[in-house]
């Protein structure tokens, strides 16, 4: 964000830069956050430009003051109590000079808050960033070490590791940003190992990586067995997964019954006790309308909100793995031709393009097989026309009953919208729960068929004869792929960009790493199927202890829904009875149990309904299966059970 220094940069420390170096003891914690949010800026020029910006701030806020106070005294007007102070006769005259006492003192708030919050994030940011890498890096530091120790194990020296690492930062993000920079203190500014080490220990923000890093320093100065610490570490890292596991579950555990207590039991109590005050002539309708449009829903999202934040959750989309050749080139890629070999290629690219044109036309749906979201491009629009057609179709009825007519086509709108898309992403995360089930076992196949003695080439094809499911058709795929001649590398990085897996885009990297420095692949793979068989067993626990609460937010649902339904069918028309007996009779009781309308209260409770449905749906979803798409299909579970209950029974 900051790492460009601009000319208002330089501007600002050529005003302030003065003095902020002879302050240069105020500002250490800065510095040292500075570093280790890698932001490539001193700290004096930083903080010039902070000053500066502050300084814009201020002005800014000033002339926002201006406006509010025109707008408070010309338009609004200032109330005559608008303070209670009771001011001794001597200063009656503040009352007299009001207009410009509270212009003076909007502009001086609204300039001083505003410089205060921009030069405050300017000072907190790089803390933050800082937790930020903090967070990536120990999230993927326990691949990084497997990487580390399966590279070791085949021979390679700890400069040679560091620098693999430092190559794929695609698929190992932050802590190969900071393998990239102990390289870069080696190559660039020639440290040797033992000093770019430490001082790479002590501008990391990660505690886990620094304890590594002096794990790695005292092998070095022992001359230890490299590959034996990256063993051992990797086993403490798996340990240290598993306890996080556990502690996660139990966080979310404790979410759930927060989630039920608060935002399910709660709103319901107070819906049926506002319910009361406001028929017996004590309670205000406004009150029922903030707890159902806005706690319900916002307290809701926050929750979903929550739990993601604190969700381990791996690579959210895995990368695309680069070739060593490009079958994709274009026209100005390919040079020092003859002509008939041009004429070839143009024919190959004419050929590739009729057969994409073909496979779109045979399966049309592919695109939104492979993202499920595209498909709200289409239902999206749909659901729109389908809610205009309804109300003009229903104009009569609109015009009676706008609210009604609304729900329903609200209702379909949804359906229309949303049930696509869960078809799709259901259908696009078990092919990928299948395949995640199925890797384990592949890669340890051709590890097995590999240490037999036979060639990785074949090795996978033995495998793509032999092995069928949703995983099957990719490596029939890639054993075409060597079939024509593809590189074997090539072969296994297409075979992971196809299936678009993390833990398999990690393998894919390691086994590359590997075939580079030592062709002995047999471990990497048997460690790769370790690294993807703990992976899904911590899915399965996962979902099999969430499954529970999963099933008590149902539940949790089902007696809202049912309350509800006591309240609309029995306790409401007994009510409504009485108010108009009440009114009839001529009796006045200064509103107690009066005349009302029960189908405002009815409406009402639908969407309650409605939404306290699609919000325990987003929740179930987010909490079983760590995604918020995973949700929908519970929240259109909810809303129709909540929508056939109140047009058939109530």
């Amino acid at each position: 964000m900051f790492e460009n220094v601009n000319s208002f940069t330089r501007f600002a420390f050529s005003i302030f830069g003065g003095r902020l170096k002879r302050n240069k003891d105020n500002y250490i914690q800065l510095q040292t956050d500075l570093k280790k949010a890698r932001m490539a800026i001193s700290y004096d020029m930083y903080m010039s430009a902070a000053q500066g910006y502050s300084l814009i701030a201020g002005v800014i806020g000033g002339i926002l003051g201006l406006i509010l106070a025109y707008i408070i005294i010309n338009i609004v007007g200032i109330p005559d109590n608008f303070t209670n102070l009771h001011l001794p006769a001597s200063l009656y005259w503040i009352g007299a000079h009001m207009e410009t006492i509270l212009t003076l003192f909007l502009f001086l708030f609204m300039a001083m808050v505003l410089a205060a919050a921009v030069y405050i994030f300017f000072y907190i940011y790089p803390s933050l960033a800082a937790g930020d890498k903090k967070s990536k890096i120990n999230k993927m530091l326990p691949h990084g070490v497997r990487f580390m120790y399966a590279l070791s194990k085949g021979g390679a020296n700890i400069i040679e590791i560091l620098r693999a690492l430092a190559r794929n930062e695609d698929t190992y993000g932050e802590i190969s940003r900071e393998a990239e920079a102990i390289v870069k203190y080696i190559d660039f500014f020639g440290y040797d190992l033992r000093t770019a080490l430490l001082n790479a220990g002590e501008e990391t923000p990660s505690d886990n990586f620094r304890e590594l890093i002096d794990g790695l320093l005292t092998i070095i100065d022992s001359g230890g067995d490299m590959t034996r610490f990256l063993g051992d570490k990797t086993m403490e890292y798996m340990q240290i997964a598993r306890i996080e596991q556990k502690g996660f579950l139990e966080t979310l555990a404790l979410m759930a019954e927060s989630y039920v207590t608060a935002f399910v039991a709660g709103p319901l109590f107070i819906i049926i006790i506002e319910v009361v005050m406001t028929l017996m002539g004590s309670g205000q309708m406004m009150a029922l309308y903030a707890i159902i449009y806005m706690v319900i829903p916002v307290g809701s999202l926050m929750f979903v909100m929550m739990i993601f934040l604190i969700t381990p959750s791996d690579i959210t989309s895995a990368p695309i793995l680069k070739t060593e050749f490009s079958y994709d080139s274009n026209n100005e890629e390919i040079t020092d031709v003859d002509a008939e070999d041009m004429e070839a290629y143009e024919q190959y690219r004419k050929s590739k393009r009729s057969l994409a044109m073909k496979e779109m036309l045979k399966n049309p749906l592919k695109p939104f097989k492979e993202d499920p979201v595209k498909i709200l491009f289409v239902s999206g629009p749909l659901a729109f026309i389908a809610l205009i057609v309804g109300v003009l179709t229903n104009k009569v009825e609109f015009m009676a009953d706008p609210v009604g007519i609304l729900d329903d086509y609200l209702v379909l709108a949804a359906f229309i919208a949303l049930l696509p898309l869960v078809i799709f992403f259901e259908m696009k995360r078990r092919r990928h729960k299948k395949i995640k089930a199925q890797v384990p076992g592949f890669l340890k196949g051709v590890a097995s068929t590999n240490a037999s003695g036979m060639t990785l080439v074949q090795s996978i094809e033995v495998i793509a004869k032999s092995t069928s499911g949703a995983i099957g058709d990719d490596i029939a795929r890639m054993w075409r792929d060597l079939e024509w001649g593809v590189s074997i590398r090539d072969a296994f990085v297409r075979f992971a960009n196809r299936v678009k897996m993390a833990s398999l885009s990690r393998t894919v990297t390691l086994l590359t790493e590997t075939m580079r420095t030592s062709g002995e692949v047999a471990d990497t793979l048997y460690l790769s199927a370790k690294d993807t068989e703990m992976a899904e067993e911590l899915d399965r626990e996962r979902f099999t202890n969430m499954l529970i609460y999963v099933i008590i937010i149902y539940i949790a649902f089902f007696v809202f829904i049912g309350i509800i339904f006591i309240i609309s069918t029995s306790f409401l028309p007994v009510m409504a009875e009485a108010g108009g007996d009440v009114a009839s009779s001529g009796m006045s009781a200064e509103g107690f149990l009066g005349a009302f309308d029960i189908d405002v209260f009815k409406r009402i409770f639908l969407h309650a309904s409605l939404l306290q449905g699609f919000c325990s749906g987003l929740i179930a979803g987010q909490m079983g299966e760590g995604e918020f798409l995973a949700g929908i299909k519970h929240s259109l579970i909810m809303v129709l059970i909540a929508y056939v209950a109140f047009t058939v029974f109530i």
